[in-house]
């Protein structure tokens, strides 16, 4: 009996004639009963008919059904004709579709029709061929009945079959001849069942009684019992093969080696296919109960996850991270749990368990980590080197006003000078620590990478000495980046004299520029971005994994004490991350190193450079009105010295509050205001904000030992106002503020003040 009807126009089509063909059938047979009423008992068989209805056998693999009422069917069909069968059967199946009421009504009546169409059909045949009429109450021999009786129920067989799979096939897809195979042993069993059923009912047919039922009531029995025994054997052995499939499956494609192991003789009985590629080991399926799992594990993770199979295992599960090492010395991390499986008596006879390989995971965690920490580092590095450069600026200023006032064969020029000298080469200690915590000023302009390389070639020849040699291979076509170019030349002079350190025997230094695509953050899902490669590669000793990982610390150095600052490749990194690039290094101890600088690259094209103002005319001068604001008094003191000799009228103030005093009890305008930026109370951003609501079009220069990018995440927005770097010369700070004064008379005040 089948289970669903196909929506398809052919699935209707087909459905829709066979009910019609069904449906005249019932008619037919209905009309042939009321003309000869037959005999009481019929009435008991369709009783039995719908008792058993119900009762259906499920074909494994499909929704089609056989029904345990098949028994009263044929006996209604053997002992009253086919139209009593017919009426039976359409009952029957008119009960079981209203036992299943959420069955479609076209389902309920494809039930109905299709049964009776088929017994009618095959009655029709066996009664024509054994010539004889419906044997309720007549003996007959057997012997001349078996081939009539083999053809009805192979017939009814055939056309039961062959309705319902038809209808299967538009419903499903599911071909007659690949079902018919698929439930072969089935089938068979329910034929031969009808067939033996058949036979005894007309052996029977002379003396129906409660005897002849209770002959069929076992044949019936036996009949339900083996075919539904057959069928859930079937239906589980599916179930395994489905199930076994299913995790070969999943063994195999998972990205994780799924283990068993015996939990007293450590023997491995099981590893998936991953174990190949995550272990870099190839084992036989043969071989596993030589393994040594532990033999691969690194050697300061073995005692750790030893004891953690052994004890752990046995008490419940464990979870451990641990190393394996690959014949090539490549080291991978594993995340391994495990899960005891017991017995009956409680006892741990195997454990499973999954072991991940999450290298990937901890290299982006290292990542994170040593991020964090370059950013707190740097952090305090800037501030040391803000504190300096107040110190600095006084000490530089000073010794460059007091080296005018002497004469230069005055011996106290000349001590001067060394003061200013060990001043300036403090100040570029003070901006290196700047440039690894991504706090100094940058100029950026658009760079031709391959220009700058050319550019400089030579020197770093001088520089690294004639025992290496230095080789570039510039791409042919090279996009432009944005960078600082004194900055960027400096990032390649850095590492340059790293590599030449790392060959101390002479070697071989190649610069290279390339393009590729990569995200903005290593490890984030970010949209693909352009870059331009800068690449540094020696031949050098190489390094090994814990000297990779702290090159970049500042004051990290593998020198001899005294022989080097550790400042030079965390110049390196802080210079590469202001720029809004990435750098990386890969490097083997024996083998050289390669660094290589990811810097994104801009479609504009590099501008001619402007040229220097002509310093030869001495420093300029001025007469305008100066609010200066500093809270270190020397540095206060050099500023406000330097400008009155330039000849400006200086209004001084320690912080914001006095300075607005100050200008309330001016007679005059105030011309420029000098300010630092980071002080008590009011910041110079805020103070410059107040004062040009006085003054429209009132020009700022800030002055400040910490670049813009780092006084924006302070949440101070310098604007379009001039920020002058600490430490600062008498030189740079007139030309500074003289610049300020002529572009501020040049630009109108209403403009100005739109511009902020």
């Amino acid at each position: 009996m089948f289970e669903e009807i196909s929506v398809s126009r052919g699935g209707r089509a087909y459905v829709g004639g066979v009910v019609a063909a069904g449906a005249a059938v019932i008619g037919f047979s209905i009309l042939q009963l009321v003309a000869v009423p037959p005999h009481p008992y019929w009435f008991i068989l369709i009783l039995l008919t719908l008792m058993t209805g119900p009762l259906s056998i499920r074909v494994p693999s499909s929704r089609a059904t056989i029904s345990v009422s098949d028994t009263f069917v044929f006996a209604s069909l053997v002992w009253f004709g086919p139209a009593a069968a017919a009426v039976t059967i359409a009952l029957d199946g008119f009960l079981v579709s209203l036992w299943g009421r959420r069955r479609s009504f076209s389902r309920g009546l494809f039930n109905i029709s299709e049964p009776a169409l088929s017994i009618w059909l095959a009655g029709q045949l066996f009664f024509a061929m054994a010539g004889e009429t419906p044997f309720f109450g007549r003996s007959v021999p057997l012997n001349p009945l078996i081939g009539p009786l083999l053809a009805m129920t192979t017939s009814y067989f055939l056309f039961n079959a062959g309705l319902s799979l038809t209808a299967l096939w538009f419903e499903t897809g599911l071909g007659p001849t690949r079902f018919l195979r698929a439930n072969l042993p089935h089938l068979g069993l329910v034929y031969f069942a009808n067939t033996l059923l058949a036979g005894l009912l007309v052996l029977n047919s002379n003396n129906v009684t409660l005897t002849a039922f209770g002959v069929l009531v076992p044949v019936l029995v036996f009949t339900y019992a083996v075919s539904k025994l057959a069928i859930d054997r079937r239906e589980t052995l599916e179930a395994l093969r489905e199930s076994e499939a299913r995790f070969r499956e999943l063994a195999e494609n998972i990205n994780a080696v799924l283990w068993t192991v015996d939990a007293e003789t450590h023997h491995v009985l099981y590893l998936s296919p991953a174990y190949s590629r995550i272990w870099g080991q190839t084992v036989a399926p043969g071989d596993l109960a030589g393994i040594d799992r532990f033999e691969h594990v690194h050697a300061e993770d073995r005692a750790t996850v030893r004891k953690a199979f052994t004890t752990g295992a046995a008490e419940g599960t464990f979870d451990v991270e641990y190393r394996v090492v690959h014949p090539d010395g490549d080291l991978r991390w594993i995340h391994d749990r495990g899960f005891p499986v017991t017995d009956s008596a409680g006892r741990v006879r195997r454990v499973v368990g999954i072991a991940e390989d999450i290298t990937a995971r901890r290299q982006l965690e290292q990542q994170l980590l040593q991020a964090r920490k370059m950013e707190g580092i740097g952090r305090m590095a800037g501030g040391i080197a803000h504190g300096f450069r107040n110190i600095l600026t006084a000490i530089l200023g000073y010794s460059e006003i007091l080296m005018d006032q002497l004469d230069e064969r005055d011996p106290k020029w000349a001590a001067t000078l060394k003061i200013r000298q060990a001043s300036g080469r403090a100040a570029e200690l003070t901006s290196q620590l700047l440039a690894f915590s991504r706090q100094q000023v940058l100029r950026l302009e658009v760079i031709d990478v391959n220009d700058l390389v050319r550019s400089i070639e030579d020197m770093l020849q001088r520089v690294i000495g004639k025992e290496i040699s230095i080789e570039t291979r510039l791409a042919d076509t090279l996009a432009c980046v944005k960078a600082d170019a004194a900055q960027l030349e400096q990032v390649i002079v850095n590492l340059a004299a790293n590599a030449r350190d790392a060959m101390p025997r002479g070697g071989r230094i190649t610069i290279a520029t390339s393009h590729t695509t990569m995200t903005e953050t290593p490890g984030a899902e970010d949209a693909p971005v352009r870059c331009v490669v800068l690449t540094v590669s020696d031949t050098g000793t190489g390094m090994d994994e814990r000297t990779r990982a702290r090159i970049f610390e500042p004051f990290f150095t593998t020198k001899e004490l005294g022989k080097g600052t550790g400042l030079g490749l965390a110049t390196v990194y802080g210079t590469v991350k202001q720029l809004g690039g990435h750098i990386s290094v890969e490097s083997t101890p024996g083998h050289g190193s390669r660094f290589s600088i990811y810097l994104p690259q801009t479609d504009e094209k590099p501008r001619a450079t402007a040229r220097a103002m002509d310093r030869r005319g001495g420093a300029p001068k001025g007469t305008e009105t100066i609010l200066l604001v500093e809270d270190e008094e020397a540095v206060r003191e050099f500023v406000a010295t330097v400008l009155r000799r330039a000849g400006y009228r200086v209004v001084e103030a320690p912080a914001a509050k006095p300075a607005l005093a100050a200008i309330d009890r001016l007679d005059t305008a105030v011309d420029l205001l000098v300010t630092d930026v980071i002080m008590p109370g009011m910041n110079g951003g805020e103070l410059a904000d107040v004062l040009k609501t006085r003054y429209a079009g009132l020009s700022v220069v800030f002055i400040s030992g910490y670049g813009a990018a780092n006084l924006q995440d302070n949440g101070i927005d310098t604007g379009n106002d001039v920020l002058l770097e600490k430490p600062f010369g008498p030189d740079a700070l007139l030309r500074t503020v003289r610049a300020t004064l002529d572009a501020s008379r040049d630009q109108p005040a209403v403009a100005r003040t739109a511009a902020r």
